[in-house]
This record gives C-alpha cells, sequence and structure tokens, in this order.
C-alpha cells in the first residue's frame, strides 16, 4: 500500500558542482497570532523532507510519499552541505524546480538542474 502511494524524484545536475536540495509541498499552513495589537502571520509547508547530494553530471532519485506531498517543489542549492542534512540559512535556494501537474502514486518525476543561456541556475521538468 505504501509503495502504490510514493512518486519518484529525480535530480539530473547538469552542471559542473555537486548539488543538493529540499522538497516540499507547494501548499502551506498558516499561523496566526494577535500580540500586542499586532497581527503576526506564519507560512510554513505542510510537509519538506532533504534531496540527497547529486554529484556533477550525474542523476540522484528519491521516493516520497503522494500522500503528505500533493504538490512538490524541490529547492536546489550548489555545493555540499557542511553536514549530513544541514540546509543552507537562504532557504531561497539557486533554482527552484515545480511539477507541472500534481504526480500519480508510482510515476517518476524528473527534473533537470543547469545553466541557462544567460547565466543563472535553471530547474526544468523533462518528460
Amino acid at each position: 500500500m505504501l509503495l502504490e502511494a510514493a512518486v519518484v524524484l529525480c535530480l539530473t545536475n547538469a552542471t559542473d558542482t555537486a548539488a543538493h536540495g529540499l522538497v516540499h509541498d507547494g501548499r502551506f499552513k498558516t499561523t496566526s497570532a494577535k500580540l500586542s495589537g499586532t497581527s503576526l502571520t506564519y507560512r510554513e509547508p505542510v510537509a519538506e523532507t532533504p534531496f540527497p547530494v547529486v554529484a556533477a553530471g550525474q542523476t540522484g532519485c528519491a521516493t516520497f510519499d503522494t500522500l503528505a506531498l500533493a504538490k512538490p517543489q524541490m529547492v536546489i542549492w550548489s555545493g555540499q552541505p557542511a553536514a549530513a542534512g544541514d540546509l543552507p540559512a537562504d532557504r531561497h535556494g539557486d533554482a527552484l524546480c515545480r511539477s507541472t501537474a500534481p504526480p500519480q502514486p508510482g510515476q517518476r518525476v524528473r527534473f533537470i538542474y543547469r545553466k541557462s543561456l544567460f547565466g543563472r541556475l535553471t530547474c526544468k521538468e523533462t518528460r
């Protein structure tokens, strides 16, 4: 049953340096509070999990639960993390990979991470 609800995300790293990332759901949960007359709102992803390091010129894949990640997005950073599972303080990353459609259970979604013609790092879904 769990295998039926899994989706495989693959990242092809077409750059000259290693890359790592964070997969999170495109949906957010919002927490609001009022403190001394000031309204505060905090948004965080419904679910998130690290994506393993992918060496330059290689492809790496990981399996994720489609029930927790209905709209998966992957934030990618260049280079190796300082320690296993560590993420940079800059949560925006170098590129954002978005799936064009919600993945179906058992589906393999492939992204390619590369430099664009203008030198920026981009991430695109490939089918």
